[in-house]
């Protein structure tokens, strides 16, 4: 037993001295080859390594045009493919198909390796990807390198927005986007977001290729090593060190290949992993095998039966039904939920006017409008739980509504200012109005009608505040911040455009939630990049919360309740026939 030991770790310190991700790899040169090989991708199916190769001498000449040839690496063989000039190749495993991007079009490989066109013709094709899930294959197009997505079951091409340009490109399972482009720094575009993100730590220009990993991580290959660029950090993770400059990468399960000036290298950590296995016996690899072969098909099974029982929706950590309360003619903004009574106040609108602030009472079928006095104009609506008020803003200052009348007072106003939005903090029940074209922030003093500047936010579209006393708002520059109380300066977050309209909410976990377009994020004070926790399908005009954790949610022609669910039982009786509508 101790010589095996002996001999295990010799061998192990012979060929594993590369460390990735804190593993130890065997490297191999798998093959040597005249000029640049780049864009490595791998095809499980038949172990194939596609590779663009650059010819070096055109490369460094500004008076040619650069010379490069498509790969095929079969076998420990280079395969040319013929009658082309390919830059690119991305494999759908999938559905068995490789595809090559030349200066003429996109093309198939055949079965023998012959390339027939298929799609965008005399378009020249840089590089191309193809993400393991959907139809979509993304195109880079010289020679402004803009970014489409190619369906090529129906056979059309849309430009990628918010992505002005690649050089290298890559997308994970959740559609977000890695690319670097003519800043020379690498960035991503989250999914549902409108402004790249700039990933920090990483030297200007020196990337040089992007892969996923079958955990679907994205490995950035650079100057100097390997990195895990994250959606959710603004700062890599390196995995490995380099000594050489990386051409490109792909992977393999857990092997990958990286190439560099006339070579490629293939990494394995096979023969570093197995050695701490060899006792195993054959009947307890059998028996695990046999265990897992069984059950995963039963619990597969159960999984589509759970999933085909009914839709719900994730929202954080939460499972959530949703419910059709009301139909409206327009659309709801500035919900407000009564605690009391459970009734839903709001301003319809309709193309470009407002229709006034309506109210949604608990169990009706239709909604009600809330006449204001002819010189005033209702603009948003809060409540003061403690003191059982409802406030309406107008444009002459604050009225209250007469519940015993159901009406809005005609009484004097609070004040003449020009309301547009009203928000009351939980921790202390103090009010602050938000007034004006200009949005100027207001403070009530002391339960009194004396309003005074707030100043830690002296202007803003809409913002709410946390029970620690963190700010979250949309400054009159049209952009998200927040304002902790251990900073003593705004910051804002990074992912948004200023063209967007946001809705700013405090959920009953005392979380900032902000509703963008179809889709909701949770904002914190430790980071600037927002959460996404939920995607509804429907642009979200309106959102509120109410004290059973319901979320109503406004949108063109309806307002839906989403009410949690056990997630043991994800289908309640009630109201099932309304949750498809």
């Amino acid at each position: 037993m101790l010589l095996l030991l002996l001999f295990i770790s010799s061998v192990f310190a012979d060929n594993c001295s590369h460390v990735y991700d804190s593993q130890h790899y065997t490297r191999t040169s798998v093959l040597t080859i005249k000029g640049l090989p780049t864009n490595l991708v791998f095809n499980p199916n038949n172990n194939d390594l596609h590779f663009t190769l650059i010819d070096l001498d055109s490369l460094q000449n500004d008076d040619v045009q650069t010379k490069m040839d498509q790969y095929i690496l079969r076998n420990g063989e280079p395969i040319k493919i013929e009658n082309i000039n390919g830059q690119a190749a991305a494999v759908d495993a999938h559905n068995d198909k490789v595809y090559i991007g030349t200066d003429a079009g996109l093309h198939a490989l055949n079965k023998t390796d012959q390339p027939n066109f298929v799609s965008l013709k005399d378009e020249d094709i840089v590089q191309l990807y193809k993400p393991n899930h959907g139809d979509d294959l993304y195109a880079v197009i010289f020679p402004n390198n803009e970014v489409y997505t190619v369906n090529l079951k129906k056979n059309e091409k849309r430009r990628v927005q918010h992505v002005p340009c690649a050089f290298i490109i890559a997308v994970d399972a959740d559609d977000n986007i890695f690319y670097e482009c003519d800043s020379k720094y690498v960035k991503v575009l989250l999914k549902g977001f409108h402004e790249p993100i700039e990933f920090v730590g990483i030297a200007k220009n020196a990337a040089r290729a992007v892969a996923i990993d079958e955990n679907d991580r994205v490995v950035l290959a650079s100057n100097d090593g390997l990195y895990h660029l994250k959606a959710d950090s603004l700062i890599p993770k390196k995995l490995m060190d380099l000594e050489f400059v990386p051409a490109g990468i792909a992977f393999n399960g857990d092997d990958f290949y990286l190439s560099t000036n006339g070579i490629v290298y293939k990494y394995s950590g096979e023969h570093c992993i197995i050695k701490y296995f060899t006792e195993i016996s054959p009947s307890t690899m059998r028996f695990l095998k046999d265990s897992f072969g069984s059950v995963l098909p039963i619990m597969i099974l159960f999984h589509v039966h759970r999933a085909e029982k009914c839709d719900r929706l994730k929202i954080g950590n939460e499972f959530f039904k949703r419910q059709l309360i009301a139909t409206i003619d327009g659309y709801a903004t500035g919900i407000v939920v009564d605690p009391r009574t459970e009734n839903i106040f709001f301003i319809l609108h309709k193309r470009n006017y407002t229709k006034g602030i309506h109210v949604l009472k608990h169990g009706a079928l239709g909604i009600k409008e809330l006449p204001v006095a002819d010189d005033l104009i209702g603009q948003c609506v809060a409540i003061d739980v403690p003191n059982n008020v409802i406030y309406v803003g107008t444009n002459q200052g604050l009225v209250t509504y007469d519940y015993p009348n159901s009406e809005i007072s005609a009484e004097r106003p609070i004040g003449d200012d020009d309301v547009r939005n009203i928000f009351i903090d939980k921790t202390d029940n103090q009010m602050y109005i938000a007034t004006g074209s200009n949005h100027e922030i207001l403070r009530f003093m002391n339960g009194s009608a004396a309003v005074k500047r707030y100043e830690r936010i002296p202007k803003a579209y809409s913002f709410v505040l946390d029970a620690k006393g963190n700010a979250f708002y949309e400054y009159v520059d049209g952009r998200l911040y927040f304002f902790s109380v251990d900073l003593y300066e705004p910051i804002q977050y990074k992912g948004f455009t200023r063209e967007l309209k946001y809705i700013l909410r405090i959920n009953n976990h005392d979380e900032a939630i902000v509703a963008v377009k179809g889709s909701l994020f949770r904002l914190f004070t430790k980071s600037i990049l927002p959460v996404k926790i939920g995607q509804l399908g429907f642009k979200i005009t309106g959102m509120a919360y109410d004290n059973k954790n319901n979320i109503i949610i406004g949108t063109k022609g309806k307002i839906y309740r989403y009410k949690p669910i056990d997630t043991n039982d994800p289908c309640p009786a009630d109201d099932y026939f309304m949750s498809t509508i």
